[in-house]
């Protein structure tokens, strides 16, 4: 598999180029940051790096979505499709967040209130100033809101080594876009590559 052909990189090139955090330390230390510094912010990348849904799919959620739910359904506006993604594993942070949180709370409340005097969750807009200086904060450049999808997805990879069910997570028309999506290099192959002899 060529990871760096050119047909392929173009397309996953516009808006992708941001990078997945590759240190687990470092996602305990912004985990850390966020929960001392705000608790819908830590809940926002704790399910964003856990579910590796895009962001503006998140936003709209309410704690109704995965309040004693093992799953998750998002519905993807890109793709107009519906996920069913396990959450189980997160079931403590989730419980630790939404606590006494009313079922048709958004999950990310704005403290503005929306020109119809309504609540509303925070914007997309919010959401990038947040992540990106946080990240910037601890030194990580060429991030953004995609490096919390693309840090679950590099995990995933890297633990299971289950690229054909990723692919399918992210829904990507081949494995080939998926590796490079979530910056797995021709090096970090051939490494492996290395790993196995017969």
């Amino acid at each position: 598999m060529n990871v760096g052909s050119k047909k392929t990189k173009k397309r996953v090139r516009k808006g992708r180029d941001k990078q997945p955090i590759r240190d687990l330390e470092m996602i305990r230390v912004i985990k850390e940051y966020l929960f001392e510094k705000s608790l819908r912010d830590w809940f926002l990348f704790v399910l964003g790096i856990n579910t590796g849904r895009r962001i503006g799919d998140l936003l709209p959620l309410k704690v109704k979505d995965i309040k004693n739910k093992e799953h998750l359904f998002i519905y993807e506006k890109k793709t107009e499709k519906t996920i069913k993604i396990k959450i189980t594993k997160i079931q403590k942070e989730i419980d630790k967040y939404i606590g006494e949180m009313d079922n048709d709370d958004f999950l990310f409340p704005s403290r503005q209130i929306n020109k119809y005097k309504e609540k509303s969750h925070i914007t997309y807009k919010r959401a990038y100033q947040i992540l990106r200086y946080t990240f910037e904060k601890f030194g990580l450049n060429n991030t953004a809101t995609h490096t919390m999808r693309k840090t679950f997805g590099y995990w995933y990879y890297k633990l299971t080594g289950d690229i054909e069910g990723l692919r399918q997570i992210f829904n990507h028309g081949n494995t080939e876009t998926t590796l490079i999506y979530i910056g797995v290099t021709q090096q970090e192959i051939d490494i492996n590559m290395d790993k196995v002899k017969l």
